[in-house]
């Protein structure tokens, strides 16, 4: 996707369009490499602005990214388990079978991240599903299916989260 395409299907204002031709005219690449963005030793806010901008045009790696970002912490972006969330969803509007956003919302749910640290796990398996070749999707369904109070269960605190 190239910045002539994104300002004829979207519309770019004229500042927008001309911090994205300083960067190439192939700035915009679906295939960019985050990694190599998380390599950089000199993060800069330019970089992190691209990376939103992406973003906002559709570029499912960037929003991953960001998502990650808000989730872990950075040096440059606040932990923000709410930022995260939005940016999975975001994801999964475009794709929604993406792995990384269904394995990173099923996370936190069954860590309860999101619901005042009471873990959801059904919430959670149904995240996992929608990933079902994503290893860490898989290994994060068993241990909620290993850890599964028993049927007759009747203690509120084992049956808390399931």
């Amino acid at each position: 996707m190239t910045v002539d395409y994104v300002q004829r299907t979207f519309g770019l204002d004229s500042i927008d369009k001309q911090k994205l031709d300083l960067l190439g005219p192939n700035v915009l690449e679906t295939n960019m490499q985050i990694e190599k963005v998380l390599r950089m030793e000199h993060y800069t806010p330019d970089v992190r602005e691209l990376v939103e901008q992406q973003g906002e045009y559709g570029n499912v790696e960037s929003l991953n990214y960001l998502g990650i970002s808000y989730l872990q912490g950075t040096p440059h972006i606040d932990r923000n388990f709410v930022k995260a969330k939005e940016m999975f969803l975001k994801v999964l509007e475009i794709e929604p079978k993406d792995p990384t956003a269904n394995t990173e919302l099923g996370l936190m749910h069954m860590m309860g991240l999101l619901n005042n640290m009471v873990p959801e796990a059904e919430t959670a398996i149904s995240y996992f599903d929608n990933a079902p070749t994503a290893s860490r999707a898989l290994n994060a369904k068993a241990v909620i299916y290993w850890s599964a109070p028993d049927v007759f269960e009747v203690d509120p605190d084992k049956l808390r989260g399931f």
